[in-house]
């Protein structure tokens, strides 16, 4: 019995910490409990595949995951990547639609797995969880309208720009206005961010150094003028 408790003692701490249910009490996700299970994956195993019946919600309990698509020239393009306290695919359990990526493990995952009738249920009796849910699927959307706002409007190296500012995370509150960060991506990973490749993305970071607003070591990156470089991201200066 103290095996049991300690399991859905550590379910109900990985539902609460995720966007989707974190505004409900442990008593609340309770009933949860009887409907997920626990599902592990090696990295580089395939979650699911874009196309695939959506079968329901996961909750990253620990280890991370990537979202990507092919293009019909085989060219990958990540969509997101979600570690601990991530859900998905909301959009796929509320739409009845298939799921809109496919979905690999990159690290060893551990994943709570919600069915999908079980999700839309439990969100009709607790409108906490709905108004989250609605609240999600709109970063969602966001996120995505950025990234085709960035392929349509901003040339590589802007979108490379971005993209450091988004590992580097938020100025803090003193104004600082250079930090230095370890890449977690490889130039591969990073051109299928970005939506471009591998020899473009090392011609980019070779250009944002020259600009003096970057230093790059290897796999260490030094934001010299945060200020620059986040005007240059969002497209001012476009013609440089």
């Amino acid at each position: 019995m103290a095996g049991v408790r300690k399991r859905d003692e550590r379910r109900i701490k990985a539902l609460s910490e995720t966007a989707l249910f974190g505004r409900l009490s442990p008593k609340e996700l309770t009933p949860l409990l009887e409907r997920c299970h626990e599902v592990h994956f090696e990295p580089g195993d395939l979650i699911f595949s874009a196309g695939e019946a959506s079968r329901g919600l996961f909750v990253v309990m620990r280890g991370r995951t990537r979202a990507f698509r092919h293009g019909s020239d085989g060219r990958e393009q990540i969509i997101h990547e979600d570690g601990p306290s991530a859900t998905f695919p909301e959009v796929a359990v509320f739409d009845d639609g298939p799921y809109p990526s496919s979905v690999v493990a990159v690290e060893v995952s551990e994943l709570l797995f919600l069915p999908k009738q079980e999700v839309r249920q439990f969100c009709v009796h607790h409108p906490a969880a709905a108004l989250a849910a609605l609240k999600l699927l709109s970063t969602r959307l966001r996120r995505t309208t950025r990234m085709v706002e960035g392929f349509a409007l901003r040339n590589v190296s802007q979108r490379i720009g971005e993209y450091l500012l988004n590992q580097s995370g938020e100025r803090s509150a003193g104004g600082e206005v250079s930090m230095e960060f370890t890449l977690v991506h490889s130039n591969q990973e990073i051109a299928d961010s970005v939506g471009t490749v591998r020899e473009v993305v090392s011609r980019s970071f070779s250009k944002l150094q020259q600009f003096g607003w970057v230093v790059k070591t290897g796999r260490r990156v030094r934001i010299q003028n945060y200020a620059a470089l986040e005007g240059y991201s969002k497209g001012e200066d476009s013609d440089i």
